[in-house]
């Protein structure tokens, strides 16, 4: 009986010893306040009692971040340093992660954000799970990036969609300058028409019409009434003569006409200066070509029969100091500048009337022929002598010089359009003191 009584008393101090040593375990092993709580810390005797923890029998499944181990807050248990992950290796102990996140405080890392959705410095908050993650839109890397999940990251979806300006719109602007508040398009707006509304309106002796002048307006007045820039005055008139005849050409068909004054334009009109028009005309000015002359370029009226393949230039003047390759060079009649000296042959297709010096007459000083001994005879002496330019197609009764020269003498050939002489230079000169001229040539095109 003593020996039982002995055990008992022995058992009962074991009891009591173990009781103390577990209730102190008890204490060293409890988990830090914040701190998941995997397998390996586990493995000691289960304290008793309700430690905060729910157990589950089966797969734990990830319902949220797992914060890497190495950023988490350690009271100074370096005994609990392990990874957590998101399976454990036994899943009858696996903890609940959300369970764990009652530890970390408002604001926080993955603690709830405030209620005016914002968090500590260098966080933000993930407004649709309302945690507090890493503001990672300056630097592009996930926050996520030290946690071994298997599963996708929602947190770096997250992160870029709070990144993210909110402007997804595709907007035009047609205005490129943001700081002008006037649209581009102002510049082209147009400006306020001087005839709306019409100021023509109940003007005497207008018919009501306004005719725009740039930024301003006139009123179309009756016949012998003019606009003064007020009203429709009384036309005050005056007759003028036509000017501006060139050589070769006549006025078609009155050489006078009766100008208006204009106040508005501060002028007389129509102006009395000749144009070119082969339409007839009482009341303007207007010109044209004799017979055989053509109107050239806009520029002047020259000789050009029909089917005849030269083109004759204004009535040139010969001076003292004469240059035979040049003398044409500066006559730019009808716009052209190939004009050039006439040949003896060329000058004869001018001579009419006198049947023995013109074109195919008896005279056979020619292009072909100009020996004065051989090509010269007294037919070549021409006609009676008249003044009024009966002997020129062109109505010439000069001297007019040609290029072809006397092989014998180099003197140069030339045509007394007086009276359809065909003689050379030296001849005339000897006789008489006498002026010469000349026309250039060209061909007809």
């Amino acid at each position: 009986m003593k020996q039982f009584c002995l055990i008992f008393v022995i058992f009962l101090l074991f009891v009591l010893v173990s009781c103390g040593n577990s209730s102190k375990n008890d204490n060293n092993d409890k988990p830090d306040s914040g701190e998941t709580v995997t397998e390996e810390d586990t493995d000691s005797t289960e304290p008793s009692g309700d430690t905060g923890f729910e157990e589950n029998d089966g797969d734990k499944t990830d319902t949220g971040t797992v914060e890497d181990s190495d950023t988490m807050p350690d009271s100074g248990d370096s005994s609990d340093d392990y990874d957590t992950t998101d399976s454990s290796n036994d899943s009858n102990n696996s903890q609940d992660d959300s369970d764990a996140d009652q530890g970390r405080k408002q604001g926080e890392l993955y603690g709830e954000c405030y209620p005016n959705e914002t968090c500590n410095q260098g966080l933000i908050c993930d407004i649709e799970n309302n945690i507090c993650i890493k503001d990672t839109s300056n630097t592009g890397e996930d926050s996520d990036s030290d946690v071994s999940d298997s599963t996708s990251d929602d947190d770096s979806i997250n992160d870029a969609d709070l990144s993210d300006s909110g402007d997804d719109e595709n907007v035009t602007d047609s205005d490129n300058d943001s700081s002008d508040s006037i649209p581009d398009n102002d510049a082209d707006t147009e400006l306020p028409n001087p005839c709306e509304p019409n100021p023509c309106l109940n003007i005497t002796n207008s018919p009501e019409i306004c005719i725009v002048f740039g930024n301003t307006y006139r009123c179309e007045c009756n016949q012998d009434y003019y606009w003064n820039g007020n009203n429709c005055g009384t036309v005050q008139t005056q007759t003028v003569a036509c000017v501006g005849l060139p050589n070769n050409a006549e006025w078609n068909s009155v050489s006078e006409i009766i100008q208006k004054w204009d106040d508005y334009l501060s002028t007389w009109i129509p102006l009395n200066e000749g144009s070119y028009n082969e339409d007839p005309s009482t009341n303007q000015c207007r010109f044209k070509c004799e017979e055989n002359y053509v109107w050239s370029n806009n520029s002047a009226c020259l000789y050009n029969m029909d089917n005849d393949p030269l083109m004759w230039s204004s009535f040139q003047e010969k001076s003292t100091v004469f240059n035979e390759t040049s003398a044409c060079s500066t006559v730019t009649d009808g716009g052209f500048n190939d004009w050039r000296l006439p040949t003896i042959g060329e000058l004869r297709t001018l001579i009419q009337n006198c049947d023995s010096t013109k074109t195919g007459g008896t005279c056979g000083v020619n292009n072909e022929c100009l020996s004065w001994d051989e090509c010269r005879d007294e037919s070549c002496n021409g006609c009676d002598q008249d003044l009024n330019g009966k002997y020129s197609k062109l109505g010439d009764n000069k001297w007019l010089y040609s290029i072809s020269k006397q092989p014998d003498n180099e003197h140069n050939y030339v045509v007394d359009f007086s009276k359809g002489q065909i003689t050379d230079i030296n001849n005339v000169i000897s006789v008489i003191n006498i002026k010469f001229y000349y026309r250039c040539v060209r061909n007809a095109e």
